[in-house]
Protein backbone atom coordinates (compact mmCIF):
# COMPACT_ATOMS: atom_id res chain seq x y z
CA UNK A 1 0.00 0.00 0.00
CA UNK A 2 1.82 3.60 -1.05
CA UNK A 3 1.40 6.47 1.23
CA UNK A 4 0.93 9.93 -0.12
CA UNK A 5 3.31 12.59 1.17
CA UNK A 6 0.51 14.87 2.03
CA UNK A 7 -0.91 12.16 4.14
CA UNK A 8 2.64 11.82 5.92
CA UNK A 9 2.64 15.53 6.43
CA UNK A 10 -0.85 15.50 8.35
CA UNK A 11 0.28 12.42 10.34
CA UNK A 12 3.49 13.13 11.46
CA UNK A 13 3.44 15.95 13.87
CA UNK A 14 0.24 14.09 15.04
CA UNK A 15 2.29 11.41 16.23
CA UNK A 16 4.88 13.68 17.02
CA UNK A 17 2.72 15.34 19.36
CA UNK A 18 0.93 12.58 20.92
CA UNK A 19 4.80 11.79 22.11
CA UNK A 20 5.46 14.58 23.78
CA UNK A 21 8.07 15.55 20.82
CA UNK A 22 7.68 19.28 19.42
CA UNK A 23 8.78 19.45 16.16
CA UNK A 24 8.54 21.31 13.10
CA UNK A 25 5.57 19.99 10.53
CA UNK A 26 7.89 18.99 7.44
CA UNK A 27 4.94 20.93 4.80
CA UNK A 28 3.97 23.56 7.33
CA UNK A 29 4.16 27.44 6.62
CA UNK A 30 5.93 29.97 9.01
CA UNK A 31 3.15 32.53 10.06
CA UNK A 32 4.46 35.78 10.93
CA UNK A 33 4.88 36.61 14.27
CA UNK A 34 2.94 39.61 13.83
CA UNK A 35 -0.28 37.27 13.79
CA UNK A 36 0.64 35.80 17.01
CA UNK A 37 -0.49 37.58 20.40
CA UNK A 38 1.63 39.57 22.78
CA UNK A 39 1.51 39.90 25.91
CA UNK A 40 3.43 41.07 28.88
CA UNK A 41 4.49 38.80 31.59
CA UNK A 42 6.55 39.52 35.03
CA UNK A 43 9.67 37.27 36.11
CA UNK A 44 10.05 37.90 40.03
CA UNK A 45 13.61 36.62 41.01
CA UNK A 46 14.76 37.68 44.37
CA UNK A 47 13.10 40.82 45.34
CA UNK A 48 13.76 41.85 41.61
CA UNK A 49 11.07 42.14 38.92
CA UNK A 50 11.46 42.17 35.29
CA UNK A 51 8.83 42.89 32.64
CA UNK A 52 9.08 41.08 29.36
CA UNK A 53 7.12 41.17 25.99
CA UNK A 54 5.96 38.17 24.35
CA UNK A 55 4.42 36.48 21.64
CA UNK A 56 2.12 33.36 22.71
CA UNK A 57 2.75 30.62 21.12
CA UNK A 58 -0.54 28.47 22.47
CA UNK A 59 -0.97 25.92 19.74
CA UNK A 60 0.94 23.00 18.40
CA UNK A 61 1.81 24.90 15.00
CA UNK A 62 2.77 28.08 16.95
CA UNK A 63 4.58 26.07 19.96
CA UNK A 64 7.14 24.18 16.71
CA UNK A 65 7.32 27.27 15.05
CA UNK A 66 9.05 29.15 17.91
CA UNK A 67 11.15 31.64 17.16
CA UNK A 68 12.51 30.04 14.42
CA UNK A 69 14.35 32.28 11.29
CA UNK A 70 14.30 35.23 13.72
CA UNK A 71 17.51 36.98 13.25
CA UNK A 72 17.24 39.10 16.14
CA UNK A 73 15.32 40.04 19.34
CA UNK A 74 14.69 42.76 21.90
CA UNK A 75 16.64 42.38 25.02
CA UNK A 76 13.36 42.10 26.98
CA UNK A 77 11.09 40.46 24.57
CA UNK A 78 10.72 36.68 24.23
CA UNK A 79 8.21 33.71 23.62
CA UNK A 80 6.13 32.14 25.84
CA UNK A 81 4.65 28.69 24.67
CA UNK A 82 2.25 27.36 26.61
CA UNK A 83 0.19 23.93 27.43
CA UNK A 84 -2.80 22.78 28.00
CA UNK A 85 -1.59 20.06 30.11
CA UNK A 86 1.73 19.09 32.05
CA UNK A 87 4.01 17.76 29.31
CA UNK A 88 7.54 16.93 29.36
CA UNK A 89 8.08 18.59 25.85
CA UNK A 90 11.45 18.46 23.70
CA UNK A 91 12.99 21.53 21.98
CA UNK A 92 15.65 21.69 19.38
CA UNK A 93 16.95 24.98 17.60
CA UNK A 94 16.43 23.28 13.99
CA UNK A 95 16.18 26.49 11.94
CA UNK A 96 17.47 29.03 14.77
CA UNK A 97 19.72 32.26 13.96
CA UNK A 98 19.79 33.20 17.69
CA UNK A 99 20.82 31.49 21.01
CA UNK A 100 18.34 31.24 23.30
CA UNK A 101 18.33 30.78 27.05
CA UNK A 102 14.87 28.57 27.91
CA UNK A 103 12.90 28.60 30.99
CA UNK A 104 10.76 25.70 31.68
CA UNK A 105 7.70 26.46 33.98
CA UNK A 106 5.32 25.05 36.24
CA UNK A 107 1.31 25.07 36.90
CA UNK A 108 2.11 27.42 39.09
CA UNK A 109 4.61 29.99 37.98
CA UNK A 110 7.87 28.42 39.22
CA UNK A 111 10.86 27.99 36.77
CA UNK A 112 11.59 24.24 37.39
CA UNK A 113 14.92 24.25 34.67
CA UNK A 114 16.85 26.80 32.88
CA UNK A 115 18.91 26.52 29.95
CA UNK A 116 21.27 29.24 29.00
CA UNK A 117 22.63 29.89 25.74
CA UNK A 118 21.68 27.17 23.67
CA UNK A 119 23.27 26.81 20.20
CA UNK A 120 21.51 28.10 17.10
CA UNK A 121 20.29 25.08 14.67
CA UNK A 122 21.52 22.63 16.82
CA UNK A 123 18.97 19.33 16.79
CA UNK A 124 20.25 18.32 20.11
CA UNK A 125 16.68 17.73 22.26
CA UNK A 126 15.96 20.02 25.12
CA UNK A 127 13.28 18.02 27.76
CA UNK A 128 12.80 19.53 31.31
CA UNK A 129 13.17 16.12 34.04
CA UNK A 130 9.63 17.86 35.67
CA UNK A 131 6.25 18.39 33.61
CA UNK A 132 5.75 21.78 32.66
CA UNK A 133 3.03 23.90 31.30
CA UNK A 134 4.97 26.63 29.39
CA UNK A 135 8.09 27.18 28.07
CA UNK A 136 9.52 30.51 27.94
CA UNK A 137 12.31 31.28 25.03
CA UNK A 138 14.66 34.39 25.45
CA UNK A 139 17.21 35.89 24.17
CA UNK A 140 20.57 34.22 24.94
CA UNK A 141 22.35 35.55 27.72
CA UNK A 142 19.17 36.62 29.35
CA UNK A 143 18.95 34.46 32.34
CA UNK A 144 22.82 35.58 33.16
CA UNK A 145 22.24 39.70 32.74
CA UNK A 146 19.44 39.09 34.81
CA UNK A 147 20.68 36.81 37.67
CA UNK A 148 17.44 34.34 36.85
CA UNK A 149 17.71 31.25 38.67
CA UNK A 150 15.58 28.11 39.24
CA UNK A 151 12.84 29.08 41.39
CA UNK A 152 12.03 31.88 39.83
CA UNK A 153 7.91 33.18 39.00
CA UNK A 154 6.60 33.98 36.23
CA UNK A 155 3.59 36.07 36.55
CA UNK A 156 0.82 35.27 33.72
CA UNK A 157 -2.86 34.30 33.44
CA UNK A 158 -1.90 31.01 32.43
CA UNK A 159 0.00 30.15 35.95
CA UNK A 160 -1.80 29.80 39.12
CA UNK A 161 -0.21 31.03 41.99
CA UNK A 162 -1.72 28.04 44.58
CA UNK A 163 -0.75 24.03 43.63
CA UNK A 164 -4.44 23.52 44.63
CA UNK A 165 -5.61 25.89 41.79
CA UNK A 166 -3.04 24.91 39.43
CA UNK A 167 -4.46 21.03 39.46
CA UNK A 168 -8.14 22.61 39.67
CA UNK A 169 -7.57 24.52 36.52
CA UNK A 170 -5.67 21.62 34.59
CA UNK A 171 -7.79 18.72 35.13
CA UNK A 172 -11.24 20.50 35.53
CA UNK A 173 -11.99 18.18 38.44
CA UNK A 174 -12.89 18.81 41.97
CA UNK A 175 -9.67 17.58 44.05
CA UNK A 176 -10.75 16.45 47.57
CA UNK A 177 -8.07 16.35 50.43
CA UNK A 178 -8.06 13.94 53.41
CA UNK A 179 -6.76 15.43 56.59
CA UNK A 180 -5.15 12.94 58.56
CA UNK A 181 -5.40 12.64 62.53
Amino acid sequence: MKLRIPFLCTLLPLLLTACGISLVAPCGAIEPLDRFPMESVVIDDHDRSYPITVWIADTPPRRSQGLMQVGELDANCGMLLLFDHPTRPAIWMKNMEISLDLLFIAADGKVLTLERNVTPDSLRSIRPDDLVTGVMELPGGTTARLHLETGARIRHAHFVREPREAILSLTNKPTYLIAKN
